[in-house]
């Protein structure tokens, strides 16, 4: 998707060939959307996955590790994708318009 590639069996993503610098967290937030195809991933599944734990009602750790991916790849400026909030919904990948 877009400019980034996912190398899952050394947990690595880059940008245009660039070493993208993610924790474990950032590269399974960035990993699960992309695997769902456009399709929004709810914050519970992203806080049991990422992070290996259940979503309490005030945790916002998620919401947390979603802007620091986000500003990682606005630094890219290639990345071709963005992460975008869908309220009520989660987060999902979307492929930019390369104009």
């Amino acid at each position: 998707m877009g400019h980034i590639s996912l190398d899952l069996k050394h947990r690595r993503a880059s940008v245009s060939g660039h070493p993208l610098d993610l924790t474990a967290a950032g590269f399974r937030i960035l990993q699960l959307p992309a695997e769902e195809a456009a399709q929004p991933v709810e914050r519970q599944v992203l806080t049991g996955r990422a992070l290996g734990r259940k979503l309490t009602l005030y945790d916002h750790n998620i919401d947390t590790h979603v802007s620091n991916l986000r500003r990682k790849l606005d630094r890219s400026d290639q990345s071709g994708i963005e992460i975008r909030s869908v309220r009520g919904a989660g987060y999902e990948l979307i492929e930019l318009d390369p104009r």
